[in-house]
């Protein structure tokens, strides 16, 4: 491990801890297995928070979840990123979260108008198998609720999905995952602890499986995007 990351990996405290009681407003908790450290090679992921609205913090491995300083406008997309701006604001119609290049835009009709770096679950890429994979899924969602929280302010996501459901149950089906386990739950776009680093702790994948960004840019993707909000997240 790099000295740099193994002084970042002893700053991070555990993210959405379910052993301690929920933050009002955030929904009931039940228990989750330790944190493990995550490896930087591996495909399978983080569970948010099990079925709490909290998160335990795994550190990723060496050079995993490095965000890139400057990722310039996705191919395929037009940027627009002054609009926000202007008067009148155009209204966000999506927020998209690309896993790989670690980043989570604003979208107003075809045209990103914001981007943030962001951290995921320190699983991996794909999309997410079972409960305590600690994989962030790769889907089409919706925000259906905004917490108060530890994580400072928790939007829900609707994870997880019909399509996420029947991966669940072909993959019990075939004897691949425990039918005890669950599709896991509690997935969620939230902010840092206050005893996390600001900026550095987007620098590991440190989720169960949210996607994390900093207290301030939380804020400002939840005044622009309220409950009902489509999410889609892709690796």
């Amino acid at each position: 491990m790099k000295p740099c990351t193994a002084l970042l990996a002893l700053t991070l405290v555990a993210g959405c801890d379910l052993r301690h009681a929920p933050d009002p407003g955030e929904p009931p908790a039940r228990a989750v297995e330790p944190p493990r450290v995550a490896e930087a090679s591996t495909d399978a992921g983080t569970d948010a928070s099990a079925d709490a609205g909290t998160e335990v913090g795994a550190v990723a491995g060496a050079d995993a979840g490095v965000v890139a300083a400057d990722p310039g406008c996705p191919e395929g997309w037009t940027c627009d990123l002054g609009a926000l701006d202007r008067v009148p604001r155009p209204t966000i119609t999506r927020i998209l979260v690309q896993k790989r290049a670690h980043r989570l835009h604003l979208v107003a009709g075809e045209a990103i108008v914001k981007s943030y770096a962001v951290a995921i679950g320190s699983g991996g890429y794909g999309p997410k198998r079972y409960e305590g994979d600690r994989v962030t899924p790769v889907g089409t969602y919706s925000i259906i609720g905004r917490y108060p929280s530890r994580w400072h302010t928790y939007l829900a996501l609707s994870y997880p999905s019909d399509a996420d459901r029947r991966r669940y149950a072909e993959l019990v089906a075939r004897g691949e995952v425990d039918p005890r386990v669950g599709p896991g739950s509690a997935i969620a776009i939230h902010g840092r602890r206050a005893t996390q680093p600001a900026r550095l702790h987007k620098l590991v994948d440190w989720t169960l499986g949210c996607v994390a960004l900093d207290n301030d840019e939380i804020d400002e993707i939840a005044a622009d995007a309220p409950v009902g909000t489509p999410v889609l997240i892709e690796d």
